[in-house]
Formats: C-alpha cells, sequence, structure tokens
C-alpha cells in the first residue's frame, strides 16, 4: 500500500511539471521517454526560430542552413518519436521544409508567414506527444483508441489556429479543420455512447467553425450586428446613387469603415469559436 501510494504521488508530479510548461521539458523527458526524441524535435523548433530571425535579417543562405538542419532533426524525430501520428506529422513537415528551402533564394517572393506556420507545426507535435505521454500513465481500456483520436484532432486544430488568426489562408484552414472533422468522427466511432455524443456536438461546431473561415458564405446569418451593418450598407449605396458627386467620397469613405468594422467582428467571433472548440475538446479528453 506504501509504494502503491508512493508511485501515485510520482505520477501526479510528473502530470504537474508537464502540464506546466508548453513543450515537453528536458528534465522530465529524460526520465519518462528515450532523450534523444524530444531533443530532436526542440531542435527542429530552435531552428525554425533561427530560420524566421536570419530571414527577416535578409540573411537567405543562413535561413536555407537553419531549414536544413530543421529538416534533418525532423527527420530523426519521425524515426523516433512515441506515436505514428507524430511520426508522419514529423516526416511531412520535414518534406514541406525542404521544398520551400529549394524555392529560397534572394529574389523569392515567399513571405515569413511560411517559416512561422512551420515553426507552429512542430509545436503541435511536440505537444501532441506531451498530451499522449501524459495520459499514458494509466490503462485507458475502451477509451485509448478515442483518446488517440481526440489527440490527433486536438493537434491539427491548434496547427489550424495560425492559418486562422495569422496567415488567413483559407486553403491551409480549411485543411487543417477537414482533418480535425476526420478524426473526431473516428473518435465518435470508437467512444462509449456518452463521450460520442458530445465528440458529435463538436464535429457540428467544427462545421460551423469551417463555414465561418468562408466570408463569402452566409455564415453569419444570424449574427445581428452583421445583419445590422449588411442593412446599413445597402443603405448607403441607395445614398450614394442619389447623392450629389461632393457627398459621394464621404459616403464611400463610411462605407469602408463599415467594411473593416464588419471583418473585425467577423474576427472576434472565429477567435470565440474557435476557443470554445478547443477547450470542448480538451474537456473530453480528460472525461476519459
Amino acid at each position: 500500500m506504501r509504494y502503491t501510494t508512493i508511485f501515485s504521488s510520482l505520477v501526479f508530479c510528473i502530470i504537474i511539471v508537464l502540464t506546466s510548461f508548453p513543450v515537453i521539458s528536458s528534465e522530465v523527458a529524460k526520465d519518462l521517454r528515450p532523450q534523444h526524441i524530444s531533443n530532436a524535435l526542440d531542435k527542429a523548433r530552435y531552428n525554425l526560430e533561427n530560420a524566421s530571425n536570419s530571414f527577416r535579417n535578409g540573411d537567405i543562405e543562413t535561413t536555407r542552413s537553419n531549414l536544413e538542419t530543421a529538416a534533418k532533426w525532423l527527420d530523426k524525430a519521425a524515426q523516433n518519436n512515441e506515436t505514428a501520428k507524430a511520426r508522419e506529422e514529423s516526416k511531412k513537415l520535414s518534406n514541406e521544409i525542404n521544398v520551400f528551402r529549394d524555392k529560397l533564394t534572394q529574389s523569392s517572393d515567399i513571405d515569413e508567414n511560411s517559416l512561422v506556420r512551420f515553426w507552429h507545426q512542430s509545436t503541435s507535435i511536440i505537444k501532441r506527444e506531451t498530451d499522449h505521454l501524459i495520459h499514458s500513465y494509466t490503462e485507458l481500456s475502451v477509451s485509448e483508441k478515442t483518446l488517440k483520436y481526440l489527440l490527433n484532432a486536438k493537434m491539427h486544430l491548434f496547427i489550424a489556429e495560425h492559418d486562422l488568426f495569422v496567415s488567413q489562408l483559407q486553403a491551409d484552414a480549411t485543411r487543417e479543420l477537414d482533418l480535425v472533422l476526420t478524426c473526431l468522427a473516428d473518435a465518435s466511432q470508437a467512444a462509449r455512447p456518452s463521450i460520442a455524443i458530445k465528440i458529435d456536438l463538436l464535429r457540428k461546431d467544427i462545421t460551423l467553425l469551417q463555414k465561418n473561415v468562408d466570408s463569402t458564405r452566409d455564415a453569419w446569418k444570424d449574427d445581428q450586428v452583421i445583419l445590422s451593418l449588411n442593412d446599413a450598407m445597402v443603405d448607403l449605396k441607395a445614398a450614394k446613387s442619389n447623392a450629389s458627386p461632393g457627398i459621394i467620397p464621404r459616403i464611400e469613405l463610411i462605407e469602408d469603415e463599415i467594411t473593416a468594422l464588419r471583418i473585425d467582428h467577423e474576427k472576434v467571433n472565429l477567435k470565440n469559436s474557435y476557443e470554445s472548440t478547443m477547450a470542448a475538446i480538451k474537456n473530453i479528453i480528460h472525461e476519459l
């Protein structure tokens, strides 16, 4: 009984330490899994950060060198990561970086956002491995498959964050959210009924989030602020058609302001929707 209590306390301390940091700490990783695994991912992320800094300073050769080193560390991580999903994502990211590096020249019009996205992706893989480590201390029986799919969904949702709020690249965001929905569908199939209900509700929220990414769709039909702003634009258009030439430029300025206000409001809604879905998926994981 005494040894059981000591072991339980040790496990609890490990979880507290892990959840206190956004990535796997070297000290904890050293005791719980092969040291070279976490170091490979950490070093890849470090080199990606250096690549971003050197690119910002206009040093393309150093940027290419850091990207090459990062890709090599990711290849090493792809061989040794704890989970198949992390191995797959590490290898895929390594390939993307190498393609990017080959295109990177002094005259390249590639922007820094791609480098930041690579860094964000490597962070998501580390988070995926950390989550796996935290939950692997106990037997999860029937929940084990559900957990695997939910952790994969959470990883892709984290990657989508950059596409939604930094690069605002609709195609990338939609692709990552598609992967989230696929993982959640698998999780729902594997989950016990009470958990499956919550996962299915989350899938609906993710689908709505995905629709909201595309501003050309009627994603805001129930939002009263957006409806009011749309009505104002209609009224301004009517006013402009009857206005004198001297008034038209002033009306157009107001139209520009309303357009900017609408975009800002949509971003707030999108951010709230994203944070809500991320919180929901974390809560489901904790219930397993």
